[in-house]
């Protein structure tokens, strides 16, 4: 009877668990998007699904696409200023075109943030030539202070 039922419910607990680590890895970055997704800002999330498809072995062509677009819509600068942290780290993978969007687009939001123009800068100048003479210029306005307002680097 009751051991029995409780037995059963087991297997099937057991079973499914079996079956959603059997699933495709776009199939668990999803999932783990989803979770994700509920404490963080969606750009966010979808930067740690890319980082998450990375360790998997690939990154599933519609997700570049999908965080470009996200990060094209993205209008607050406190979301872009919550990958700065993990730039140099957890998000080194992330493509650097994609990533040079993602951080001209916090500029765009925040033009007079000395922070964005340091960190477009920097980064622009450690990925090559193809860049140095935006990188150089924004660096030297952020280390110049040339930023506007001194009120938005308090934020």
């Amino acid at each position: 009877g009751e051991f029995q039922r409780s037995f059963v419910m087991q297997l099937l607990w057991l079973q499914a668990i079996a079956i959603f680590r059997t699933k495709s890895n776009e199939s668990n970055i999803a999932s783990e998007s989803f979770q994700m997704s509920l404490a963080k800002p969606v750009l966010v999330a979808a930067l740690d699904r890319y980082v998450r498809a990375i360790q998997w072995g690939s990154v599933p062509a519609k997700l570049e696409s999908e965080i470009r677009s996200i990060a094209l819509v993205e209008d607050d600068a406190s979301v872009f200023k919550q990958i700065v942290p993990e730039l140099w780290d957890r998000y080194f993978c992330v493509d650097v075109e994609l990533m040079i969007v993602i951080l001209r687009r916090w500029l765009e939001v925040d033009s007079e943030s000395c922070e964005a123009k340091h960190v477009l800068g920097s980064y622009l100048l450690a990925h090559g030539p193809d860049w140095d003479e935006e990188g150089e210029r924004l660096f030297d306005e952020a280390k110049n202070g040339r930023c506007g307002s001194p009120q938005n680097e308090r934020e």
